[in-house]
């Protein structure tokens, strides 16, 4: 009978989880190749093909898809008799903003594991107050939410950029300037120093009302990628 490398066994599972060898390669802090050195090794050991890689896609075949629930009890297993040596582990409570709970999630939650098997995640999906509430009466130890205001209170990590479109028949009605008055009244109450849009130069219909309401900055926009 084979031994089975838990390395092998735990990329084996992140692929399958992932569904790509990107993903997990980044999710493991590895390289696409060392994944697919590590994938063939266990499937040399097993004898059987687990991953079937297409251009477009990265699937289980019929034989991974059966060992796949043996895998994660191997992993299980072995965290088991790991942490039964160990510190009790490491708990972690996060909470993210609905807006950003993309696939990017995932691998984050991905890579935490890798890095350390018995960390104890927990996992919160909320608006931002609420999560601002619950960071501030200690259920969570970290946050990332939307901030509206200026104020100072944790990193900045980005900045989210809306669209604003009109359609052409309420075009040079007063909405535009009406809802560019609303959005500085509103910016002025909560604290928002700083208030900014761009458009098409082209846009000659927008531009007549910006420059009437705004002051032109000057900038040109340029995109390298």
């Amino acid at each position: 009978m084979p031994s089975l490398d838990v390395d092998a066994v735990r990329t084996f599972v992140m692929v399958a989880d992932l569904q790509s060898f990107t993903r997990a390669a980044a999710a493991l802090g590895s390289t696409q190749a060392t994944i697919s050195v590590k994938l063939r090794r266990l499937e040399e050991k097993l004898g059987a093909r687990l991953i079937e890689r297409t251009p477009r896609r990265v699937a289980l075949s019929a034989r991974g898809a059966a060992f796949l629930p043996a895998a994660r009890e191997f992993l299980a297993a072995h965290e088991r008799a790991v942490t039964e040596f160990s510190d009790a582990p490491c708990r972690l409570a996060l909470g993210f903003v609905d807006h950003v709970a993309g696939p990017e999630l995932s691998i984050f939650i991905a890579q935490l594991h890798a890095h350390d098997p018995s960390l104890a995640l927990n996992i919160r999906i909320d608006t931002s107050s609420m999560l601002e509430e619950a960071f501030d009466r200690g259920e969570l130890d970290a946050v990332i939410v939307h901030q509206e205001d200026d104020s100072r209170r944790g990193e900045a990590l980005s900045r989210t950029q809306y669209g604003w479109f009109a359609d052409p028949e309420v075009r040079g009605k007063g909405i535009g300037a009406a809802l560019i008055e609303a959005v500085k009244q509103e910016a002025g109450k909560i604290g928002v120093r700083n208030v900014y849009w761009m458009t098409h130069e082209t846009n000659a219909t927008a531009r007549k009302l910006y420059d009437h309401v705004a002051r032109r900055t000057g900038f040109i926009e340029y995109d390298l990628l």
